[in-house]
């Protein structure tokens, strides 16, 4: 059989989480963490290629007895930490919510063609055909993180005045849009 601090121990393949804590019940030292061999780590980042969390699920004896200093509470931030946190809770406009609801997206099963009887791969592309006199905008608060869904914080930026959706709608004649703000103006009035 392999050691417990070997790097079969490192690693639990359904889990995918990393165990290699010395479970000895010495008094001096409960709860030691081995050595992470850097080359499983490496394996596992190319595995899932995305970051890699390490979870460290400590005894609260061990906890408690090894490291209740300020020395051992201490921590450098990475600067990504406060550029992601500001990233996320940087305010959007109305205008980069629409363009990326009318964007075209790359869909991720392909459609059967009965024309050639084949799986072809398929985009969509949602269009707004034309704008009602009255436009009411529900955003959709939620997203899709790690397998679950979480409400947005970000804060929508929405214009009160001189809006105008043209650029969101399908493609119609140059004249239809040229009416359309002429009517517009004529209401403003």
């Amino acid at each position: 059989g392999s050691s417990p601090g070997g790097p079969a121990g490192l690693q639990r393949q359904a889990s995918a989480r990393l165990h290699d804590i010395d479970h000895d019940t010495d008094d001096e030292s409960p709860g030691v963490l081995r050595r992470l061999d850097i080359d499983v780590l490496r394996q596992m980042y190319r595995r899932v290629q995305s970051s890699v969390l390490i979870a460290i699920d400590w005894d609260p004896t061990a906890l408690h007895l090894r490291y209740q200093s300020t020395r051992e509470k201490a921590w450098v931030e990475h600067s990504s930490v406060s550029a992601m946190a500001a990233e996320a809770s940087a305010a959007v406009d109305l205008n980069s919510c629409l363009a990326a609801f009318t964007s075209e997206e790359r869909l991720e099963e392909r459609y059967h063609c009965a024309t050639c009887r084949s799986a072809q791969p398929a985009t969509k592309k949602l269009q707004i055909w034309r704008a009602p006199p009255i436009l009411i905008i529900h955003l959709k608060r939620f997203q899709y993180v790690n397998n679950k869904w979480i409400k947005s914080q970000k804060v929508v930026n929405f214009p009160f005045t001189d809006f105008d959706p043209t650029a969101y709608l399908a493609a119609v004649p140059q004249e239809t849009i040229l009416r359309y703000r002429e009517l517009c103006s004529q209401r403003r009035r």
